[in-house]
């Protein structure tokens, strides 16, 4: 014991990679509803699970199909990239591989922020690696966030780094993957972008405070320069598969009508969304507020400015809290760091909270699982059973069965596949889209390729056509228990 103890005392960096790695691995297992191997099936609830809707559009893109013309959502291709070259590596198994990968690497360089901000408590430590644990659990995670991650998590690491040891260049790496950070969000989701576009902004303000202009234009030239080299590849790929414009449309102009008409419902769930995004914008800045005086000025004002220009876009561009993830390993640096100069160096104290912290996280964690098994595994069983019993397996395999407004899922389990490319949110996109409008759907299906419409019973936009009275010329209901089916009867 006391030889490997030491093995870690003198190898610091493979006691770092090592823990990472545990704490990547741990995160999948528990949270990823689409690699993990506790889950036997892709979980059914709720009704849309980004995840798998991911997983099944990189199966299709591997596939050939084109994306946004046979496969489509409103994500960018990194998207489609990621989740295919997980399936290339061998399926579920492949993404749990890929997933863990990036999840560790994320953890690998908070802990190594941590270190440069000299944050020494054990519980500031394990409680904010914990809190990422759970929250991602939570969140159901991974998803569309995740390969944005690592990039985010270096962006911090470096630009912190500068702040610390006033050095040029750490900025300079910095604005490196600050550049390749943004790149990615625009070709996934724009929204994003708003994490390193608060941080650049923080640089703006300290190389005008410091004088620094030369660095400044130079920084700028090397972040734009990385924004359009990842840019680059997504507008090869559309020019030469000749889906450039669709791409676009879908991607920057129909999401952010997507967000912007989700944003403008005044429901309650908005309003809690609201409440939620402004509490943890508190939560943030109360305690950093407290304690500026004991900070580096520059590192209290990384965090006010970036933090204060990420909270009010999230406010302003949508209210959706899950969105705050991108910002999660940002927000946990700084908790790290504060918490860390609010508790006492006391052995004892910092072992019970510590205890505690990790009684919280297990109970957290575990809830997703045994909620799954306990709630969601018997509806799976007994929906997946009625499409069986009602769907003949031929039509499933040949493409003439569609979901409407339910989980990707369905397909996966079934192992079936849509020859309608809105795969089955069709509620998010017919208001929306330019190329998935009510109007298309309702056409696809009168043209008679779909044999088949599964349904919930829960009434949505594009559902409620099916359910109409005028739908009732065209299909013939079979099953009503927990979901609906119909049978294409329409003749003429």
């Amino acid at each position: 014991m006391n030889k490997f103890i030491s093995l870690f005392q003198t190898h610091k960096i493979v006691a770092l990679i090592i823990m990472s790695l545990l704490l990547g691995f741990f995160t999948v297992l528990i949270s990823s509803s689409v690699a993990s191997f506790i889950y036997d099936k892709f979980p059914l609830d709720p009704m849309v699970n980004d995840p798998e809707m991911f997983y099944l559009m990189g199966k299709a893109f591997v596939g050939g199909k084109i994306p946004y013309v046979e496969i489509f959502d409103h994500k960018g291709l990194y998207i489609f990239y990621y989740t295919g070259l997980g399936y290339l590596l061998g399926g579920k198994v492949g993404l749990f591989i890929l997933q863990t990968i990036f999840l560790a690497t994320t953890y690998f360089f908070m802990i190594k922020t941590f270190n440069v901000l000299k944050v020494k408590k054990s519980i500031s430590f394990m409680g904010v690696l914990l809190f990422f644990t759970i929250y991602s659990v939570a969140m159901q995670s991974p998803g569309d966030y995740e390969p944005q991650l690592p990039f985010i998590a270096l962006m911090v690491y470096f630009y912190l780094k500068g702040v610390t040891n006033e050095d040029d260049k750490s900025f300079m790496i910095g604005n490196i993957f600050s550049g390749i950070a943004t790149g990615l969000a625009i070709n996934i989701r724009a929204s994003d972008a708003m994490v390193p576009f608060g941080i650049v902004i923080f640089y703006a303000v300290y190389a005008i405070k410091h004088k620094k202009y030369q660095q400044l234009l130079f920084n700028a030239l090397i972040c734009v320069g990385m924004i359009g080299v990842i840019c680059l590849i997504p507008f090869l790929h559309s020019s030469i598969g000749n889906f450039r414009e669709v791409m676009y449309q879908s991607v920057i102009f129909d999401n952010f009508k997507y967000v912007g008409s989700s944003s403008d419902r005044d429901s309650q769930y908005v309003w809690a969304s609201r409440i939620i995004i402004i509490a943890l914008s508190l939560l943030f800045f109360l305690p950093l507020i407290f304690k500026r005086k004991t900070l580096y000025f520059d590192e209290f004002l990384f965090f006010t400015v970036s933090g204060g220009v990420m909270f009010v876009i999230q406010l302003i561009l949508a209210f959706y809290p899950h969105y705050l993830l991108i910002m999660l390993s940002f927000i946990l640096i700084e908790y790290g760091r504060v918490f860390d100069l609010f508790i006492k160096e006391e052995k004892k104290t910092n072992i019970i909270i510590s205890v505690l912290s990790l009684s919280i996280a297990l109970v957290g964690a575990l809830y997703y699982p045994i909620n799954y098994y306990v709630n969601l595994h018997e509806n799976n069983e007994m929906n997946l059973k009625i499409i069986q019993d009602n769907v003949p397996e031929i039509d499933r395999k040949n493409g003439n069965v569609l979901l409407i407004d339910l989980s990707s899922s369905y397909y996966l389990n079934l192992d079936f596949v849509s020859n309608y490319s809105d795969f089955s949110v069709q509620s998010n996109h017919v208001l929306l889209s330019k190329t998935h409008s009510l109007e298309s759907l309702i056409a696809y299906l009168k043209s008679g390729d779909a044999h088949y419409v599964v349904t919930s019973l829960e009434e949505t936009r594009a559902n409620a056509w099916i359910k109409s009275g005028e739908a009732q010329t065209y299909f013939n209901k079979i099953n009503a228990e927990r979901l609906e089916v119909y049978k294409y009867v329409f003749e003429g």
